[in-house]
């Protein structure tokens, strides 16, 4: 089943009790897209916060920002949007959690097995996952190591995929999380390179305004 499938995936990266052990999550990442670098900075707390910053040169280029039920996004420096929307607001309140697929049975996501596909040349099982708003997302898991290797969403009408691979997975403080990626839209890939994670150390409120 799709949820035993989920499960699988939360064991494999660390089980339950090491994932809830995590409070607060951040990552200093690299990114390559058309040999151009730029440097992406995630801080979060479970449930509660989430930070993105993309900066070049410098300058922060896009930020977004989660607190408690509001948000607002930051492009080359002015607010694109100052009060995001009810799904905006849930996507980053899920993309707060350390694994949000652990809770997607609390939080009344529907998810199905939706079949078998090739993903690195291996067998990944397909699983289709609408949340509470009816919004449509689609994982793969490898079959053998249970690690998610694919993951597509669609954001305002442009498919994205991100796709992993089960050896790039790195253990921090008793979880694994993939230290590379790459992020697709259109004909456009992203190379992230993750350089650190810092488990549980206090962040400053002041970056979450």
């Amino acid at each position: 089943t799709a949820q035993s499938i989920i499960n699988k995936y939360v064991n494999v990266i660390g089980g339950v009790t090491a994932i809830e052990k995590i409070s607060t999550y951040k990552e200093e990442s690299l990114m390559l897209v058309e040999n151009f670098q730029m440097k992406l900075s995630t801080q979060k707390e479970q449930g509660k916060l989430f930070l993105k910053t993309v900066s070049a040169m410098g300058n922060t280029v896009q930020k977004t920002v989660y607190n408690n039920n509001n948000g607002y996004k930051l492009e080359m420096g002015k607010k694109e949007k100052n009060i995001m929307e009810a799904h905006d607001l849930l996507e980053h309140k899920e993309a707060s959690y350390i694994c949000p697929e652990m809770y997607f049975e609390k939080w009344g996501y529907h998810i199905e097995l939706k079949g078998i596909e090739t993903i690195n040349e291996a067998d990944a099982y397909l699983v289709e996952v609408i949340d509470v708003l009816g919004k449509k997302k689609y994982l793969y898991f490898d079959a053998a190591t249970g690690f998610k290797v694919r993951e597509l969403v669609s954001e305002e009408g442009v498919l994205i995929t991100f796709n992993y691979n089960s050896i790039d997975y790195k253990e921090f403080t008793g979880v694994k999380f993939p230290i590379k990626y790459v992020q697709s839209a259109s004909a456009q890939s992203i190379v992230i390179t993750i350089a650190d994670i810092l488990i549980n150390q206090k962040l400053n409120p002041k970056d979450f305004e």
